[in-house]
């Protein structure tokens, strides 16, 4: 009993942390205050995190080894960044940032809980309580949405989810007797010919789909994301991303491997179609945050394709390239931060103009973070879109492999139009001072691209996969 409840420790604390702030309403003025306790609740959680889910659970429901500990440490780094970002923009408007703390909060339970669930009703309810904290994070700061007819679109797509995958999950779990990864994938591979049980399988999927924000359930973010405000805008594009993904490719490997052969289309359309309206849609962008969502998509698509193969070489492939676009889509977020007029927060394309003169450090960093979104060597994006050609061609899978590149080239026209507006256009914009702390997070990101640059196989190795799951 005491094991089990040091083993709940991390989630306690922040279950904690989530009651203190929905007790306490903090006024505009303690602002700094707010995001302080929040970031030493979040602290304490992810120090008990790293200790206690290193090694193997004792808890049925979850499990611990040093995979979980590597994607819990990705959850942590992503809120701590979006926490010190959004206190910056909170300040800027001088409005209390309580219920976005109390979101985050809530938001990094439901994280850990995908992370280390090895249990298909601890993951519907985990994947249930992100998208209701979406759906209230969206709802909250509505108002930020000016001149936007917001008809709740995430709202009523994300509704009628739920009732899906409550209703998928009941079916697997009584069908297999229990909701054990291991156990139901048993029963999928003796009954892989039952259709409502694939379909089932299928709405899990659809599920992480619609997180993930791939095509055809990419609308709620595109609708969205061109007047989102920041903090909200990369907390979908940060933090909610890397859960479900994390969640997904252990359910791919754990549990839904025995349907790859069925799930091999059902990925391959996703990726081709994310690819392509990623791609089509960042160049027919109206301002960075919307080409952001679309660049989102994009990447995601190309995930699935790699993830079609259902093997560890393929997974271990996804992880990497995963992690080279969240590190430059991270560092052109804390770009966002430098470029402010009258402490307003310039997002338009337009008034990215003559930023190379008056800003040429920041205007520098996310030109270098463009092209390694797009691969271009010798930059760290380079290591993850060598690794997708890789592995593409060792499938022998040589028409996606030219797709991929042909829907790369696309993609770089919405690059090079902000870099166009940015060096190549005279305005009399001006733009504030930007404070030290950004170019201090600029540069930590800058750092960790040139030591993966230097040392790929911390990341890129023959055997790191399989001491990751196994050992």
């Amino acid at each position: 009993m005491i094991e089990h409840f040091i083993y709940m420790l991390p989630l306690l604390i922040l279950l904690f942390g989530s009651t203190i702030f929905a007790c306490k309403k903090f006024a505009a003025d303690d602002t700094p205050q707010c995001f302080k306790l929040c970031r030493l609740i979040i602290a304490v959680s992810f120090a008990f995190s790293i200790i206690f889910y290193n090694r193997p659970m004792l808890i049925g429901l979850s499990a611990a080894n040093h995979l979980t500990s590597i994607l819990l440490s990705w959850l942590f780094v992503n809120v701590f960044i979006i926490l010190y970002l959004a206190r910056k923009w909170f300040n800027s408007i001088k409005q209390s940032g309580d219920y976005f703390c109390s979101g985050i909060i809530f938001a990094t339970i439901a994280g850990c809980l995908l992370i280390i669930s090895k249990n298909i009703v601890l993951t519907a309810g985990a994947v249930i309580l992100l998208m209701a904290v979406n759906i209230r994070m969206l709802q909250k700061y509505r108002e930020s949405m000016q001149n936007l007819q917001f008809k709740n679109v995430y709202t009523k797509s994300a509704l009628w989810l739920m009732i899906m995958l409550l209703a998928a999950t009941a079916k697997l779990y009584f069908q297999a007797g229990s909701g054990d990864y291991e156990i139901v994938q048993n029963m999928l591979h003796e009954k892989q010919s039952d259709f409502i049980t694939f379909g089932a399988s299928c709405i899990l999927v659809l599920a992480f789909m619609f997180l993930l924000a791939a095509a055809p359930l990419h609308y709620w973010l595109i609708y969205t994301a061109a007047k989102m405000s920041l903090p909200i805008l990369i907390y979908f594009l940060l933090l909610v991303p890397t859960v479900a993904f994390a969640c997904l490719i252990r359910l791919d490997m754990l549990m839904l491997s025995t349907l790859s052969g069925s799930l091999q289309i059902l990925y391959c359309a996703i990726g081709f179609m994310s690819v392509f309206v990623g791609a089509v849609g960042a160049c027919a962008s109206v301002n960075i945050r919307q080409m952001l969502a679309y660049t989102l998509v994009f990447f995601v698509g190309i995930d699935f394709i790699i993830l079609q193969h259902f093997t560890l070489d393929a997974v271990q492939t996804a992880i990497v390239y995963c992690f080279f676009c969240w590190l430059a889509l991270c560092g052109i977020c804390i770009t966002l931060f430098c470029f402010k007029n009258k402490g307003e927060y310039l997002l338009q394309f337009d008034q990215f103009a003559n930023a190379a003169y008056k800003k040429p450090c920041a205007a520098l960093i996310m030109t270098l973070l463009f092209f390694s979104l797009l691969g271009l060597p010798p930059l760290t994006g380079s290591l993850g879109l060598f690794a997708v050609l890789n592995e593409l061609a060792a499938h022998n899978c040589f028409y996606s492999l030219i797709y991929v590149l042909l829907m790369l080239l696309i993609l770089s026209y919405s690059y090079l139009n902000v870099m166009q507006k940015m060096y190549f256009e005279n305005s009399r914009n001006n733009f504030d001072r930007t404070g030290f702390d950004i170019y201090i997070l600029l540069f930590a990101i800058v750092a960790v691209m040139i030591f993966v640059a230097l040392q790929p196989h911390y990341l890129i190795g023959n055997l790191w996969m399989a001491e990751i799951f196994y050992g």
